[in-house]
């Protein structure tokens, strides 16, 4: 199942590379705030090379995302990360 998923992904980031990057980036991004692995994930499904790139830049950006949300919220200290 999770594999079907994977080729539809890339099936249609072949036809749309643009739009599918913007969903799967957006889909990765919003993974990365669970406890499971977002690069894990893309490994599961089955997306590799330019697909898994998609992936990492999300998750790399989602990083970001995640520092400036945890820190308006005031989650934790400095001295704690």
């Amino acid at each position: 199942m999770l594999l079907q998923i994977g080729q539809v992904l890339i099936q249609a980031s072949d036809s749309s590379p643009i739009v599918m990057g913007l969903i799967l980036g957006a889909l990765i991004t919003i993974v990365a705030t669970a406890p499971l692995s977002s690069m894990a994930l893309t490994s599961i499904i089955g997306l590799t090379g330019i697909h898994m790139g998609i992936g990492t830049l999300a998750v790399f950006g989602s990083s970001f995302m995640n520092y400036i949300f945890f820190s308006k919220m005031k989650f934790g200290s400095k001295k704690d990360t």
